[in-house]
């Protein structure tokens, strides 16, 4: 018995490691200034794109997103989820997430949580929708994804700012 909880307690620390630990000052957010009515508001959002390189062996090139959102409100918990919009050219593959309570447990998104829908069958695009569980005021978002594509010609947008207003966002292109 006591090996079983070893095993599931190394997991759930390997699973913590895949996001950055959750700041004192994160935890402490309540308000944004710019809009002090934000119910969501994503406190950072980082990506890196790596052009496909056949000399290095890269096969597609690749663009990484990392983002950390905080429920500011109850109506905020209504607009936890999370959209990705891809087409059939893009392959949206290794999405993560999790829900930190403000107690600070963990609740690991449910490999079950995404759905993908077609946005426009005429231009071939895609959404993908992810619910996280357990979501109240005060709750961190994490989650990551990976999108991968069959040429160095196309780039992805990168949106500093969308629907959630957002404290800290960068990009960093590898090229």
């Amino acid at each position: 018995v006591l090996c079983i909880g070893l095993l599931v307690g190394s997991g759930a620390a390997r699973a913590a490691d895949d996001f950055p630990e959750i700041t004192p000052e994160e935890k402490a957010f309540q308000k944004f200034a710019a809009e002090p009515q934000a119910p969501i508001v994503t406190l950072s959002r980082r990506a890196e794109f790596w052009m496909m390189d056949i000399a290095k062996g890269d096969v597609s090139s690749r663009y990484t997103v990392r983002e950390r959102r905080k429920v500011l409100t109850t109506a905020g918990a209504d607009r936890a989820d999370v959209r990705v919009v891809h087409n059939k050219f893009v392959r949206l593959s290794n999405f993560k997430g999790r829900t930190v309570l403000p107690d600070g447990s963990v609740v690991p998104l449910p490999k079950d949580a995404q759905f993908k829908a077609t946005a426009s069958r005429s231009q071939r695009l895609f959404v993908t929708s992810v619910a996280f569980p357990g979501v109240v005021q005060g709750a961190i978002l994490d989650y990551s994804y990976e999108m991968r594509w069959d040429s160095p010609l196309f780039l992805d947008s990168f949106y500093f700012q969308q629907d959630v207003p957002v404290l800290s966002a960068e990009i960093l292109y590898h090229v």
